[in-house]
This record gives C-alpha cells, structure tokens and sequence, in this order.
C-alpha cells in the first residue's frame, strides 16, 4: 500500500511536466507560424522577406449561361485557394 501512495505523486508529476511540454511546443509553433507570415512592410524591400510566389497564368474565357450538375449538401465554410484581383 505504501509503494502505490509513493507512486501517485510520482505519476501526477509526470503529467505535469507532459502537459506543459506540449503547452510549450504548441506556442513555439505558434510564434514561428506568426514569425513567418508575410507582413506589409518587409515583403517589398530590397533583400528582406521571403522572394515572391511564381507567377501563376490566367486564362479568360467568354462567360455562358447554363446550368451547374454538383449539389452539395453541407455545412461548413468555403475558402478560396487563390484569388485574383481584376
């Protein structure tokens, strides 16, 4: 009994130290998910900021009427992969 009271602490404090490694990892990802997000001010400048994305080709089509066969039934959010600026 005595060897089971002795191990308890022992455990709870492994699950302390378990739970704030992961606290600290997931705040470490999260400053250098933020350190390497493009700002306004250091993308343009001469030799600061990561070098700019390949241009990707547009094409334009003339534009038809008709009807779109895909139905979707969800719920959730729709995000665009790239946009366009005309």
């Amino acid at each position: 009994m005595a060897e089971t009271m002795a191990a308890a602490p022992r455990r709870w404090t492994w699950l302390w130290v378990a739970g704030a490694l992961v606290l600290a990892l997931m705040a470490w990802r999260l400053l250098i998910r933020t350190a390497d997000a493009p700002s306004a001010a250091a993308g343009s400048g001469a030799g600061g900021g990561k070098p700019a994305a390949p241009a990707i080709p547009v094409v334009a089509v003339a534009a038809r009427r008709g009807d779109m066969p895909v139905y979707l039934s969800a719920l959730g959010t729709v995000t665009a992969f790239i946009t366009v600026t005309v």
